[in-house]
């Protein structure tokens, strides 16, 4: 939890940098959402499969062919993250600008790799957090 609006500049951030390193691991295993990237991990862990993809790394210098190299993943779930803002007016007046693009990121993309968000899972996750209070400022569940 932040407190200060300065940091919590900093900590949208953040969240914005781990979404985007979400949709990277998402579709190194062609996955759309969170949920079917941690199915696929759990199934691969289930089955002992050893996940990979097919690389480019480069052209050889004699023949000009491509050069290609086998990227291991490991098989790793990933957790929901629940953003929260209260006071939203405190954040835009001690950066406005900021705020409001890494806002506006995150809603993307929240609705791009779950979808919809349905109210009875909105209140299990805040349910989960001890965040009841706070479901009318709520801007997503990555």
């Amino acid at each position: 939890m932040v407190t200060e609006p300065k940091k919590a500049v900093v900590a949208l951030k953040w969240v914005v940098q781990e979404m985007e390193n979400r949709y990277r691991k998402m579709a190194k295993i062609g996955v759309r959402n969170i949920d079917g990237f941690n199915e696929r991990m759990a199934e691969a862990r289930r089955t002992g499969e050893q996940l990979s993809r097919r690389v480019q790394t480069g052209f050889d210098a004699d023949t000009g062919e491509a050069i290609f190299e086998e990227e291991v993943i490991e098989p790793e779930s990933l957790p929901f993250i629940i953003v929260v803002v209260d006071e939203m007016a405190d954040l835009m007046m001690v950066a406005g600008k900021e705020i409001e693009n890494a806002v506006q990121r995150l809603a993307q993309m929240a609705r791009a790799a779950i979808g919809k968000l349905s109210g009875d899972r909105f209140h299990a996750e805040c349910a989960a957090t001890g965040n009841h209070r706070h479901s009318r400022r709520f801007i997503g569940v990555f």
